[in-house]
C-alpha cells in the first residue's frame, strides 16, 4: 500500500472502513500485506432493478479488494468479504455494491457465494471492449 493517507481519507469516514491482512514474513522478519478490501459509504440513490428507484437507501460499495498472489486460495478474500459484509450489517447498511471485471471468473464466484448477485454489465474500454460486472448483496430482499 504506497498511499495509507489517501486511505485514511477515503475509507475512515462515516460508513466506511478498511481491512487489511498482515503476515510475517519469515525472511524479512516484517509483516507484510497479503490481502486489503475497502468499503466506502456511498452517496448516490440506488441506480439497479433490485431496489426501489424512489427510495433513498444508505448503500456501500466495496472497493480495493487485492490479495498477493503467494497468499491466494487461503480464504482471504473470502473473509475480507465477509468482514465488509457483517461490518455493513452492523452499520444498517440496505446494500452493498461493487464492480468486479468480467473475466475474474474466481472473484465473481466468491461474490455470488456470499450472496452478491450480478445486475448489469459496463463497457470499461471502447478500444479493448474490457467490461466490468456491477454486483449487489441487498440486505432487505426476502
Amino acid at each position: 500500500m504506497k498511499d495509507l493517507k489517501s486511505v485514511e481519507e477515503r475509507h475512515q469516514k462515516p460508513g466506511g472502513n478498511f481491512w487489511l491482512v498482515l503476515v510475517h514474513d519469515p525472511v524479512t522478519k516484517k509483516k507484510i500485506i497479503a490481502g486489503q478490501l475497502g468499503l466506502v459509504l456511498a452517496d448516490e440513490d440506488a441506480t439497479n432493478d433490485q431496489v426501489p428507484q424512489d427510495l433513498k437507501i444508505k448503500k456501500g460499495r466495496i472497493e480495493m479488494v487485492g490479495v498477493s498472489a503467494p497468499y491466494r486460495k487461503f480464504g482471504i478474500a473470502k473473509k475480507l468479504v465477509e468482514a465488509a459484509i457483517k461490518f455493513a450489517k452492523e452499520e444498517k447498511f440496505d446494500c452493498l455494491s461493487l464492480e468486479v471485471s468480467e473475466v475474474n471468473a474466481r472473484a465473481i464466484s466468491l461474490y455470488e457465494k456470499c450472496g452478491f448477485k450480478k445486475t448489469r454489465i459496463l463497457v470499461v474500454s471502447k478500444w479493448t471492449g474490457l467490461k466490468d460486472v456491477i454486483m449487489i448483496l441487498n440486505f432487505k430482499e426476502k
